[in-house]
C-alpha cells in the first residue's frame, strides 16, 4: 500500500474509463510471434490431414483398380504355374 499523497499512474480509455496499462512492444512482438506460429501448425495439420486423406482415398481406388484386373489376369497366370 502506498502512502497517501503518492502519484499513481492510471490508464484510461476514451470515454475515461480505467483500463489497464498497454503492452509493451516486447509483449506486442512475442504475441505476434506467438500467433504467428499458431496459424503456421494450425494451416500445415489441416494440409497434413488433407494429404493424409487424399492419400488414403488414392491408395483404396488404386487397390481396388488392382483386384480388378487381377481377376482378369490371374486365371492366365494360374494356367502358367500349375
Amino acid at each position: 500500500m502506498k502512502p497517501a499523497g503518492t502519484e499513481v499512474e492510471v490508464w484510461v480509455d476514451a470515454a475515461g474509463e480505467a483500463v489497464s496499462r498497454p503492452m509493451t512492444p516486447l509483449t506486442t512482438v512475442i504475441g505476434g510471434i506467438t500467433t504467428a506460429l499458431g496459424v503456421l501448425c494450425a494451416g500445415g495439420s489441416l494440409l497434413a490431414a488433407m494429404w493424409f486423406g487424399v492419400r488414403g482415398l488414392t491408395a483404396r481406388r488404386n487397390a481396388r483398380g488392382w483386384e480388378r484386373e487381377w481377376e482378369q489376369v490371374e486365371p492366365d497366370w494360374r494356367r502358367h504355374l500349375l
